[in-house]
């Protein structure tokens, strides 16, 4: 289910960010685009549907996954994400918890949201780390593009939108 909540995601990323990028090198604009990392993530097992309002809510585990980048290198130590889908599956609330532990040995904590369908979704994710080292990747939010590599792996590229003025 993962997958399948951002798998459409990553197909569009290219029309979301392309415009962000190009937009921050014009005057006057307010936001600029910043590759922080890469990720690889493996899943694990995935749940029956959970009957909710409207829907159905998915989860589906992290087991574990490497983070690597010019703003953080990490290790995933393990997380889940939960997906709550209404409307016949048009539409998808994700919400994805994972933690871990930064190259340099401090704890994290990765939270992503957002709402989309199949086809596309706006997430917001953000890293808490508590050390002003990566205080950068809390000056704005952090736009993901997830590819599914196989059953059990996902790939990320991650961008930090931020202010520039």
């Amino acid at each position: 289910m993962f997958s399948t909540l951002i798998a459409g995601f990553a197909l569009y990323s290219h029309l979301l960010l392309a415009p962000l990028a190009s937009a921050s090198a014009r005057n006057g604009t307010p936001f600029g685009l910043q590759y922080v990392f890469s990720a690889n993530l493996t899943l694990g097992s995935v749940s029956d549907p959970i009957p909710i309002y409207g829907g159905v809510t998915i989860t589906e585990t992290i087991t574990n996954g490497t983070v690597f980048g010019p703003v953080i290198n990490a290790t995933i130590q393990g997380g889940a994400a939960f997906a709550e889908v209404y409307q016949n599956q048009t539409i998808q609330v994700p919400t994805i918890d994972a933690y871990g532990s930064t190259s340099d040995g401090l704890s994290f904590a990765i939270h992503e949201t957002g709402i989309g369908s199949q086809a596309a979704q706006m997430t917001r994710i953000t890293i808490d780390v508590g050390e002003t080292k990566y205080s950068r990747l809390t000056n704005g939010f952090i736009l993901a593009a997830i590819n599914r590599v196989s059953e059990t792996e996902v790939s990320v590229e991650a961008y930090l939108v931020f202010n520039t003025e």
